[in-house]
Parts: C-alpha cells; structure tokens; sequence
C-alpha cells in the first residue's frame, strides 16, 4: 500500500481576507466611483450629502468626500460615501488675477484642477460673479484658505451654511468667527455640544439665512462637528487626500494631520515627487498606509501632489511697463 494524497486531490487556495477601507479625497471618476484614483464598486453603498440620504447621481467630479468601505485582494468597495461643502453662500469678493473669491467671509483659491459645474462659462474664476450663491468643496490649508475641488452655482438663496473653526469667541454676546465672518448664534439651536455652548478651536457647521446691516451672519443652527466622521479600525486601510497641519518632526519619524487625521511616518516610508525633507504645515500630500491601534494612520507612501502647469504660445498684445503683465 501507498501512502500520501491521491493525485487528482485538489487544494482549495485560501480565502481572500476582506480588509476594511477608508478614503477621503477627490472622487476623480465614475463607472461605480473613483476616489484618489481607486475604484469603488458602489452596488451596496450609501450616499450622504450634507447629512442627508441621496442617490449615488448626485455626486460629481472634484466633489471631496470622506469613504467607507472594504476590500477583497484588488477589489474595493464602498459601503458609506459622505459629502459635505466647506462652503455654501454669496459671492461678497472677486480677485480674477489671484484667480480667488471671498464668500461667507472665506477665501477660496480656483486652480487649474479645480472642477467647475456645467453652467459657469467660462469654466474658470471668470464665469464667477458678484453675488453669485456657490457651493464649494475643498481643502482647508492651515491659514484658513480654501483650496477648492469644485464649485457649483446653486439657484436657491439659502439656507447659507460654512463649515469652519471658531475663534475669538465672546460668550457673552453670542458671537464668534469662523475666518472673517462674525457669526452671531445668539438664537441658533446648538447641535451635539456637551455643554451647550462652542469652545475656541471647536470645528463647526454653521447655517442661516440672513445678514445683519453690519455684515454678521445670523445663525439659526451650530453642530459642533468631528474631524475624523469615519474612524479607521486597527488595520484597516486608510488613504487621506489634504494638506498637512500640526507638523512634528522628530528626527527619523514624522507627525502631522491631514484632513484632520493623525499621521504618523516610519524610517520605511516610501516618498514620490519629493523627499520627507519636503514634508511641512500647507504642503498637499496623499498618504496611504494602515491604521494603528490608536486610528493614527501609519503612513507607507507619501505622495506629494504635483502642481499642474500650463503653457501658452500666443503673439504678445499689450505689456504693461509697471507691473510685468501682458494681454495675449
């Protein structure tokens, strides 16, 4: 007699291990959706805009959003996708050479990846107007400044809302800013705070209406909001899009935040487009790697996001002796 395994015994390969995921960048594409360039296949997943139920139609290109979901091998899938605006509002100012607008006392930068919405001609900070009611999504830099993804016209006129951190804050009057808009809450209802009242630094969502003649913006309701929506289990996989803040170095690791995630580096970090000499507070990177214990993601690969650059070639029509522009 033979021992052993017959031949014609087959093995089974082991199962694919499903890996939780979460993402929060720019969705770059559909055919189900693309978020940092990955395909979600999106059958079974859930769509928040601004916290409310919505159909997978009403996401756009450049829109950023926050992603929950998993993977099985090379196979990703979504389970949750949240948007929410950084921005909704009127237009108060317009710089068409620093190719920037003010609204709701924010400043919003307009580059050549941002995405404009279909009826804004020309597609650029020109198709913009006074007045105009906006909605912008985008990257908060550390100043405060918005690096905007996308921006839509909307054709309602309200409720207006910004989403922003509180400062200079006089409790006793009711009032505090978010940027240079002064927001007087002194009737608002005041969502998810343990004490009832905000806190400097606090992240807030604010909504309203009105005006007051002096420019104050008149808050009907303030939710105190979390940097980290969707948290990361211990090893899951997590892919952060945004610019870093509270930079730390210390020496063979780094610590920031991006999207207001922990991240920290290890001496094995991958680095493209740059070196970890290039690592700083406003810097636009995408870091991907695996949560920790704690949520902090521990990042393999730092990539540094490449600015595009355009060239013309067109006949010269005026230049200007005083200031180096020119007309072409």
């Amino acid at each position: 007699a033979c021992g052993g395994r017959d031949s014609h015994d087959k093995v089974s390969p082991p199962p694919v291990q499903e890996t939780g995921v979460v993402s929060v960048g720019v969705i770059t594409g559909f055919g189900s959706v693309y978020v940092n360039g990955v395909r979600y296949d999106t059958s079974s997943a859930s769509v928040l805009m601004d916290d409310q139920a919505a159909a997978e139609s009403a996401l756009k290109v450049g829109q950023y959003v926050e992603l929950k979901g998993h993977s099985h091998g090379a196979d990703h899938y979504a389970d949750v996708i949240r948007y929410h605006n950084v921005i909704e509002g009127p237009i108060a100012s317009i710089n068409v050479g620093a190719s920037s607008f003010v609204a709701m006392g924010q400043t919003g930068f307009v580059t050549s990846g941002t995405s404009m919405g279909d009826d804004i001609t020309p597609s650029s900070i020109e198709g913009l107007a006074l007045d105009d009611v906006v909605e912008v999504s985008g990257v908060v830099t550390t100043q405060g400044d918005i690096e905007a993804t996308r921006v839509d016209i909307k054709p309602d006129s309200g409720p207006f809302d910004v989403t922003g951190y509180v400062s200079k804050l006089v409790a006793d009057a009711k009032l505090f800013n978010v940027n240079a808009l002064v927001v007087d809450y002194s009737g608002a209802n005041m969502d998810d705070f343990t004490t009832g009242q905000p806190s400097e630094g606090d992240l807030v969502l604010v909504k309203g209406f009105t005006f007051d003649p002096y420019g104050t913006f008149i808050a009907t309701r303030v939710e105190l909001r979390s940097d980290d929506w969707l948290k990361a289990d211990a090893g899951d996989e997590l892919e952060v899009e945004g610019v870093i803040t509270d930079f730390v170095d210390l020496g063979t690791v780094k610590t920031f935040k991006v999207a207001g995630r922990a991240v920290t580096t290890t001496p094995t970090t991958l680095y493209e487009h740059g070196t970890v000499a290039n690592l700083a507070n406003d810097v636009l990177v995408e870091v991907e790697g695996t949560a920790d214990a704690a949520g902090v993601l521990v990042a393999l690969k730092v990539r540094f996001k490449e600015v595009s650059t355009i060239r013309i070639l067109a006949q010269i029509e005026t230049l200007s002796t005083t200031d180096g522009s020119m007309n072409l």
